[in-house]
């Protein structure tokens, strides 16, 4: 029997309220290139979809994207920068 540390906690647990959905990549930086399509380009996709779909199923949660469009996150022009914008933003 495996068994999960979580939920053998006695404290009770507080509701999911945001949650951040990190696309990664975007802009200057495509990611793995495909015979179609960048890497980005389908993280964005799927992202924006898993989003739609979360805020269909739980309206009162929170949902922040790091980058909604094709762009590093935060409109940076610096994959480092974008980095550190999308940990500060996570925390």
């Amino acid at each position: 029997m495996i068994s999960n540390p979580v939920s053998a906690q006695n404290s009770p647990r507080k509701p999911l309220s945001t949650l951040i959905i990190d696309p990664g990549h975007g802009g200057l930086d495509p990611g793995a290139m495909g015979t179609i399509e960048s890497e980005a380009n389908v993280a964005l996709q799927v992202s924006l979809k898993l989003g739609d779909t979360l805020a269909k199923l739980y309206p009162d949660l929170k949902i922040i994207f790091t980058r909604t469009q094709d762009v590093l996150p935060g409109n940076l022009n610096n994959k480092d920068a974008a980095l550190k914008y999308r940990a500060n933003l996570a925390n």
